[in-house]
């Protein structure tokens, strides 16, 4: 905060200039996260834009952190990053916490432009998807969509995918505990970003079970963060390093 002084019909007036509020929204209001380890990377960069960011182009803002890989020319002149945060190891992260990094680039580019993404979209760097992602009607509430609410698996189908459909609301808990949420991809509102980018994973007697996406939705929940099934659902698949 400063002032400035003002001669105005020979009387002395004192202005009070106040820094711009950062806002929500508006142009490119999607901050884009593609996080992880770049093992198979270059075979997937391509789909990635293709079916994640290329639909939102004009929406999104790209922020890379993966480890170093051989195609690093192509993923800029394609993808067009506002940053790279590029890690020689672990140095800390892990299954539950390797996006971290894109987190200071994103409050970075916020301060910059004076506003506040709406949206952060979190996906990871060894996924390829079959069809394009879809925004949803904005919330303010505290909300994360998800492909499935839990593990996608025998532990989801059984106890949380039941009569569950695509938009709507993921069970919160399951005999007193919190309940799970699928961490392949993460379509978060911006209130519920700085919990999924500030938190690990829990691992708490008050989770339903040890599970990563079990923690993960515990996590999130526990905080009050909604977990929504996304609509319409998009068929994805992990691409895996040949075994030798």
């Amino acid at each position: 905060m400063g002032a400035c002084v003002k001669v105005i019909g020979g009387t002395l007036v004192f202005f009070i200039i106040t820094p711009p509020t950062i806002q929500y929204s508006g142009p490119r209001g999607v901050a884009t996260c593609i996080a992880g380890q770049a093992r198979t990377f270059c075979s997937t960069f391509v789909n990635i834009y293709g079916m994640m960011i290329q639909p939102i182009i004009n929406e999104t803002d790209v922020f890379l952190s993966t480890t170093n890989f051989s195609c690093h020319e192509q993923v800029e002149q394609l993808i067009k990053p506002v940053s790279v945060h590029l890690r020689l190891r672990a140095r800390g992260y892990g299954k539950s916490n390797y996006w971290f990094p894109c987190w200071n680039d994103i409050l970075y580019q916020e301060t910059k432009r004076e506003r506040r993404y709406a949206w952060s979209l979190r996906i990871r760097t060894d996924i390829v998807y079959t069809s394009p992602i879809v925004l949803p009607v904005y919330s303010r509430m505290p909300a994360m969509y998800v492909e499935c609410c839990g593990t996608c698996g025998n532990i989801a189908k059984v106890h949380f995918e039941q009569n569950i459909r695509y938009g709507q609301q993921c069970p919160t808990k399951l005999n007193g505990k919190w309940g799970c949420a699928k961490d392949t991809w993460n379509l978060l509102t911006r209130e519920a970003a700085e919990v999924f980018y500030t938190e690990k994973y829990y691992n708490r007697s008050e989770c339903y079970a040890m599970h990563a996406e079990c923690r993960f939705g515990c996590k999130m929940l526990s905080n009050n963060v909604s977990v929504i099934k996304h609509s319409p659902p998009f068929d994805r698949k992990i691409i895996r390093v040949p075994k030798m």
